[in-house]
């Protein structure tokens, strides 16, 4: 089980090795250990999306409890209809930042995977790519913009307890 934890890190471009930040004291092999043998973690899940990390961590986790973020409401309302039977996976439609906002715009991109509080570079080979990828011209890649609630962890985690 450590080594499916560490390869998804790894997947997610996290390298697993030994340190202490002195801001958190977050040791990732501590993290490993802790996943491996706990029977239901909590996990947070910032940026639903589509519900692929609920995928993953569900089938790794069948007994974790996931607290899911997404701002997107689009993307939210098929998660609620996905998993409305599944009380161990709590959704919200907010985004997660580093201080509360009640309104603040965010960028739904034709990806939505790639949505975001940023707005896309003008000009880049990215957003070329990506927009020639989907068919639709650079100017339109971001689809439209709506207007969220941005939480913090902390706040959040303190209200349900």
């Amino acid at each position: 089980m450590k080594r499916i934890i560490q390869l998804i890190f790894n997947f997610f471009g996290y390298k697993v090795m030994r340190y202490q930040s002195i801001r958190t004291h977050y040791n990732p092999e501590e993290l490993i250990d802790y996943l491996s043998y706990n029977k239901q973690p909590l996990i947070f899940d910032v940026g639903a999306n589509a519900g692929q990390s609920i995928e993953i961590y569900k089938k790794l986790f069948p007994e974790s409890i996931i607290h899911s973020f997404e701002p997107n409401s689009y993307e939210l309302n098929k998660l609620l209809i996905k998993y409305k039977d599944n009380n161990k996976i709590i959704l919200n439609n907010y985004a997660v930042g580093e201080k509360e906002e009640e309104n603040i715009e965010f960028n739904i991109n034709v990806k939505s995977g790639n949505s975001s509080f940023y707005n896309v570079t003008k000009n880049t080979t990215w957003l070329k790519k990506r927009a020639e990828t989907y068919g639709v011209e650079p100017d339109e890649y971001t689809a439209k913009k709506i207007i969220v609630k941005k939480i913090t962890l902390d706040n959040y985690s303190e209200k349900k307890k």
